[in-house]
């Protein structure tokens, strides 16, 4: 049999993945192949391929930057499903990563709490471990950050149950090196290499190299992944990783590498038309034309989307510009904006950054109490930390908790497993005991027990 006699139907399968694979690297071809999958769906009888090809044609737009469509077909796709199971990565995924490059997080978070409870009720770990791995992602993006380690945490025990690897260790070594968690930064990187996914590696390890004090390190490092197509492939590269690439090629001297990367984000803004797409392009541009005009535009953007350590950072940068053009009081103002911002996310190189910058530029930035940094004790637990510990103290069982913080079960366990660590209990039973000394009002507050 000659391919052009193979049936569609048959066809339909190969076509979605070569779908996928081209637009995920960059290559033509990717929109004919979707548009022929959605074609040889609305002939077809056999059931899903219609939502098959919805979510394929979401995946490919999304990759072109058409984030606006790409949420469209994933809802049209979720809409068909229904309550219907549907093999991983169902539609529920491929509307969550949507939304998130739609600057919808919250809309994101809730798709993700959805689809974890009805892999959870069915026992589907694959997919208990790719959802858990985006909400990390959700969470680190929407500045929650503790929660983000847990969701990560819980992704990789079971990832490690079911021999995925351990993917989630590059967005915990995210989260170490902005808390300066250097040693632990790099044992999650060290982890990772064996994994798939060697991009998220190599942009953790330039910021990694940076906050060490190394800018040229950081440098080579991220311009080696981006510029080499099967380390990074140019649509599954992160806009941020590139802004960060611009900021690097800025600070070692290399103007060329800077423009034609901030040409790319531009270009990448321009069709995804997101506040934070918008913001990456902007910031872009001003550090290379050190405009704070430019800067303050892009701070503007980002105040308008739902990431904080984002707009953060554009305030750092446009703080530098005000002052160089002799704008010192905006210049603290937008400083200690973005302080606030790095204090609140617990981000400790960011804050030491931050104030070594406005101190080059002749500010000096009052100091405030900082955000508790203990590593054990009550005043160690997360917010969330507390709330479940109280709630494990007063007998709930953990999917009881779960369904009362809407957070999965295993997430639960998690936390659970931070608090016994972190106050250096064995059993419920001694939780009980720490939680009953420390009263009702210390469940909200820092008091040591």
């Amino acid at each position: 049999m000659s391919r052009a006699d193979v049936p569609d139907d048959h066809r339909f399968p190969v076509l979605n993945w070569e779908a996928v694979g081209r637009a995920s690297l960059g290559r033509p071809g990717a929109r004919e192949l979707a548009e022929r999958c959605m074609d040889i769906a609305g002939r077809s009888q056999v059931p899903g391929y219609d939502v098959g090809a919805l979510m394929v044609l979401s995946t490919v737009l999304r990759y072109e930057g058409h984030t606006a469509q790409a949420v469209e077909r994933a809802e049209e796709a979720v809409r068909r499903t229904g309550e219907a199971m549907f093999p991983p990565p169902g539609p529920w995924a491929v509307l969550v990563v949507a939304y998130m490059e739609a600057d919808r997080l919250r809309d994101a978070e809730r798709i993700l709490r959805e689809d974890l409870r009805r892999a959870e009720e069915v026992g589907m770990a694959s997919l208990l471990v790719s959802h858990h791995r985006g909400l990390g992602d959700m969470k680190f993006a929407a500045g929650e950050w503790d929660e983000a380690v847990a969701a990560f945490e819980t992704a990789d025990v079971l990832a490690q149950e079911i021999g995925q690897g351990r993917r989630s260790r590059p967005g915990l070594a995210l989260v170490a090196v902005h808390r300066h968690r250097l040693d632990e930064a790099a044992d999650h990187l060290d982890v990772a290499a064996g994994a798939v996914g060697s991009l998220d590696r190599s942009w953790v390890r330039s910021l990694w190299h940076e906050a060490g004090g190394d800018p040229r390190a950081a440098y080579g490092v991220l311009r080696d992944a981006v510029e080499d197509p099967a380390v990074a492939p140019p649509m599954l590269m992160p806009t941020l990783a590139l802004v960060d690439l611009v900021r690097l090629a800025i600070r070692t001297g290399d103007r060329p590498a800077a423009e034609r990367v901030t040409r790319r984000v531009a270009e990448d803004a321009e069709r995804r038309d997101t506040p934070t797409a918008r913001g990456n392009a902007l910031r872009c541009k001003g550090l290379l034309e050190d405009d704070a005009a430019t800067l303050l535009a892009a701070v503007a953007e980002y105040r308008s989307g739902p990431r904080p350590l984002e707009l953060a950072l554009g305030c750092e940068d446009a703080a530098a510009a005000l002052a160089r053009s002799g704008r010192t009081n905006e210049a603290r103002v937008a400083f200690r904006e973005a302080l606030e911002t790095f204090e609140r996310l617990g981000a400790a190189w960011d804050v030491s950054r931050c104030q070594a910058v406005a101190r080059e530029c002749g500010i000096k930035l009052r100091v405030r109490r900082p955000r508790a940094t203990a590593r054990t004790g009550w005043d160690s637990l997360s917010p969330t930390e507390r709330t479940v510990a109280g709630l494990a103290a007063s007998g709930l069982s953990n999917p009881e908790i779960g369904r009362r913080l809407f957070i999965s079960r295993r997430t639960v366990e998690t936390h659970l497993s931070h608090v016994f660590q972190k106050l250096g209990l064995a059993s419920r039973i001694e939780l009980a005991g720490v939680v009953a000394r420390l009263g009702h009002e210390s469940l909200q507050g820092g008091q040591q027990p």
